[in-house]
């Protein structure tokens, strides 16, 4: 079916991003992996990873305090599960706060 707009017309669209992790920074910033949020980090930050299972190393060595809550739906709105980790966590400097993290 194609419509034709004879008039104008508002219409409201929503848009998802796919990313699985957001670092909560002035203008929060989406990314792929918890790695990559964290190596963008420049102080004392809060990462949300979605109700998902990632798969990589993640290795903190900057010194200030890192708090990672998992388990939160698409938008980032709740924590509705878990986020998996699958692989490795090492912590060589600073201070990690984790909430609703599989280690697998």
């Amino acid at each position: 079916m194609i419509a034709s707009l004879l008039a104008n017309t508002s219409i409201n669209v929503t848009f998802t991003l796919d990313q699985a992790v957001r670092l909560l920074t002035t203008i929060p910033a989406y990314y792929d992996f918890l790695q990559a949020a964290f190596s963008a980090a420049t102080g004392n930050v809060t990462m949300q990873g979605r109700n998902t299972s990632l798969t990589e190393t993640l290795t903190i060595d900057k010194v200030y305090l890192f708090i990672l809550k998992g388990g939160y739906n698409a938008d980032f709105t709740s924590q509705t599960g878990s986020t998996t980790l699958q692989g490795k966590l090492t912590v060589e400097k600073g201070s990690l706060v984790v909430d609703r993290l599989i280690i697998r």
